[in-house]
């Protein structure tokens, strides 16, 4: 009788600690991509970004992950891996708050590759449809 009880109330417990383990584990990977980055090693940040992405795609920090993947990518003047993933921050976060300075990335990468009229194009995209925006103000310089 006691065995009973005492195995539901063990896999209760069980689950609260596997709940706080992984948090735990999230906020050390976040952590862990961004010392990479501090420490200037931006290739292998942005795979940790990218893999935190990929590990906990449904976190709130997802979309600031994939951004600074790029924003790694683009330190190592990989641009068009940087290119690709600001493009990602809008389409797999429509939402995402930096969606206005992924688009302005996404047509600063455009200009280091010397593609000129793409990035025009991407500066005008931030115009349109982040009015407000202060990057707007970026993309028309």
């Amino acid at each position: 009788m006691k065995s009973r009880i005492f195995i539901p109330i063990l896999l209760i417990l069980l689950s609260g600690v596997s709940a706080v383990m992984s948090q735990s584990n999230e906020a050390n990977d976040y952590l862990y991509a961004q010392r990479l980055l501090n420490d200037n090693m931006h290739e292998l940040a942005a795979k940790q970004f990218r893999e935190f992405m990929e590990n906990f795609p449904t976190s709130p920090k997802a979309p600031e992950a994939l951004f600074m993947a790029g924003e790694a990518w683009f330190q190592a003047e990989n641009f068009e891996e940087a290119r690709k993933a600001f493009l990602e921050v809008s389409g797999r976060f429509p939402q995402a708050p930096k969606n206005d300075e992924a688009q302005l990335k996404v047509g600063d990468c455009h200009r280091k590759l010397h593609q000129y009229e793409e990035a025009a194009k991407a500066y005008q995209r931030v115009k349109v449809f982040y009015p407000d925006s202060p990057f707007a103000i970026q993309g028309q310089l």
